[in-house]
């Protein structure tokens, strides 16, 4: 027995007409009423009484369509929804992204998304690496991963904004060091670092070796605003994201030269869903 079997049924009793019941269905008569008698033989007997006049249900007809009622209205809410999904008005969206992504950039997208898809509820996924990011996305973490450019993706990416950084210097210092800040200069002071296996870590290390130096340690964190707060607490510079420069601390930060720039990309393991290019089109907007 199909579910198709079964909402032919429903639908002829509440229609009280097979030729109703089948411009309902949006199919033929004869195709209708062969697959009404095809669940009849299943069931050991007629589910339908036909009249002069119309059609009404057996005793087996009324119980098996006061079971079958609640089946047929259970898969029309379940194409409403999958059509309601696929179509960005509502839904789960899971979002995998680096951490330090998600505190610079998600908030004022997801508050544009929520503005434009009010029905979607996002679930925010954070990883600490982007290596680590392209391992779980091709693993099935996320309907769309979100950070630096993945080593190895060969499916659908899209650029949606870049990651800009400045470096938190000893606030004893900072007031004399105005302006652009060359990365040279400070060749020669411990700095506050991130472990290796984080993902800020490369950065520094890439823009430091760029600047011809690499850096001493004074500290290590794991944390952006621990290392910016540690760094204007005087343990030395520490690379930072704008964005995520804590509160109370502009005064420490200084732009740098060369610039540390890294672009940001959505990656998906498919075809990106209408919900997907809304928080994209968000990002983009932000």
């Amino acid at each position: 027995m199909s579910l198709r079997q079964a909402s032919y049924v429903v639908a002829v009793v509440e229609e009280g007409s097979f030729s109703r019941a089948a411009a309902r269905m949006h199919v033929a008569q004869p195709t209708l009423s062969q697959q009404v008698r095809a669940l009849e033989r299943r069931l050991g007997g007629p589910l339908l009484e036909r009249l002069g006049q119309g059609v009404r249900p057996t005793p087996a007809g009324r119980a098996f369509v006061l079971e079958a009622r609640a089946a047929v209205r259970a898969l029309e809410r379940a194409e409403r929804a999958a059509q309601a999904v696929n179509a960005g008005r509502e839904g789960d969206l899971e979002v995998a992204c680096v951490s330090t992504v998600a505190s610079a950039f998600m908030p004022d997208a997801l508050r544009r998304l929520r503005v434009t898809n009010p029905g979607v509820v996002v679930r925010l996924i954070e990883v600490i690496h982007r290596d680590l990011l392209e391992a779980q996305a091709r693993a099935g973490l996320g309907d769309v991963a979100i950070g630096p450019p993945p080593a190895h993706w060969d499916g659908p990416l899209r650029t949606v904004g870049e990651q800009r950084f400045c470096i938190v210097l000893p606030e004893a210092i900072a007031p004399g060091r105005r302006g652009v800040v060359r990365l040279a200069d400070l060749a020669d002071v411990p700095w506050v670092l991130y472990p290796p296996q984080y993902g800020l870590s490369d950065v520094v290390m890439s823009a430091c070796a760029a600047a011809g130096f690499t850096p001493e340690t004074a500290a290590t964190t794991a944390q952006v605003e621990t290392a910016a707060r540690l760094a204007a607490a005087g343990l030395g510079p520490a690379l930072v994201p704008v964005g995520a420069l804590p509160p109370g601390l502009s005064r420490t930060a200084r732009p740098i030269e060369p610039a540390v720039v890294r672009p940001i990309v959505a990656y998906t393991r498919g075809p990106r869903t209408p919900v997907v290019d809304a928080l994209l089109d968000a990002l983009m907007a932000s």
